[in-house]
């Protein structure tokens, strides 16, 4: 009978990254400040994906 391990990295379950959220809330705030919400909301989400996918790499 074959045990198969797995070795879990634990520094990946450690580091998150808060882009994401953090430009939503940003990008949102804009919005509301510049009468453009869905502008803002998507300028937020475009450059809080767009970190995010880096930082992952």
């Amino acid at each position: 009978m074959k045990k198969i391990c797995v070795k879990e990295d634990a520094s990946e379950k450690i580091s998150h990254s808060y882009y994401f959220p953090i430009f939503i809330g940003i990008g949102l705030i804009f919005g509301v400040v510049l009468n453009q919400i869905a502008i803002g909301l998507c300028l937020g989400v475009a450059i809080g994906l767009s970190l995010d996918s880096k930082k992952k790499r």
